[in-house]
């Protein structure tokens, strides 16, 4: 029995070398800093915005942004209840990678590429677009 749980013990210590060497063999993981994203874009194309919402309205409620960059939306959560954001196009389409949903206190991120057009974005909980909480971003 003692043979046995050496020689599992053994064999699990090595494999974890192997797992770990073959890993430093030509791939390099990316530096990541406690709750930081890696950066899908150089800083300098990047765009960033941040929308807040609250019972019952964004602020701001009007964005401007350029087309064919990479558009970092934040969106900050105010609000005592939860709320969202979901980007939609022209013909009413939603923009995939779009939906933010954020509880009280909290945010959500992403990052999206956008061709130039105008934009709705609204809170898709039901109620609340029709309680306000709607804008229009515009890239171009």
């Amino acid at each position: 029995m003692r043979r046995r749980r050496a020689a599992a013990v053994l064999v699990c210590a090595l494999a974890g070398t192997l797992l770990v060497a073959c890993n430093k063999q030509g791939v390099e993981e990316p530096e990541v800093s406690s709750g930081a994203l890696p950066s899908l874009a150089s800083p300098a194309d990047l765009k960033e915005i941040a929308i807040e919402g609250t019972e019952y309205s964004y602020s701001p409620d009007q964005v401007k942004a350029p087309a064919g960059k990479p558009l970092s939306i934040t969106f900050i959560n105010s609000g005592g209840i939860d709320h969202d954001l979901t980007l939609f196009s022209s013909n009413g389409a939603e923009v995939s990678g779009s939906h933010l949903h954020a509880v009280p206190g909290a945010e959500a991120t992403t990052i999206v590429t956008l061709e130039p057009g105008k934009y709705a974005f609204w809170c898709t909980i039901p109620g609340h677009r029709e309680a306000g909480m709607e804008g229009t971003l515009t890239v171009g």
